[in-house]
């Protein structure tokens, strides 16, 4: 467990309906601190946050929630992440839309298996006909 004084400065919504939070530290840390939070990061936990240091109470054990999105929504996401990013460090023109984006990249990865398909039937084809006797 890790506590330190700090300030919630932003609070936004994220397209998959979960809140993204940033913190500020209210003071210097030390460098035991600095580590102890980067060891921290990408980490899954409990999020306690209260105005007086005597009111954060931390649950026994933390319940890890199993996730319910299916695998192509976690995909979405994350070519919605890659999205935003792109626009970020202007990659891509600001107003470029999602969607389209979207599909691009969908199709992209259908041309990818297309060419995997295409790479396998191209490598076992004189072995299967060897093989049935053609």
């Amino acid at each position: 467990m890790f506590a330190i004084c700090s300030k919630l400065e932003t609070v936004s919504t994220l397209k998959d309906k979960s809140i993204k939070m940033v913190f500020y530290t209210q003071l210097e840390t030390t460098p035991e601190e600095a580590v102890k939070i980067f060891e921290m990061n990408q980490n899954e936990g409990w999020l306690v946050f209260a105005e007086d240091k005597d009111l954060a109470k931390v649950p026994d054990k933390p319940v890890k929630k199993k996730d319910s999105t299916s695998l192509s929504q976690q995909q979405r996401n994350k070519i919605f992440g890659y999205f935003e990013n792109l626009k970020f460090y202007h990659e891509i023109d600001q107003d470029e839309d999602f969607e389209k984006f979207y599909e691009k990249e969908m199709g992209g990865n259908i041309e990818m298996y297309n060419a995997k398909i295409n790479y396998l039937v191209d490598k076992y084809e004189n072995d299967y006909t060897d093989y049935v006797g053609e």
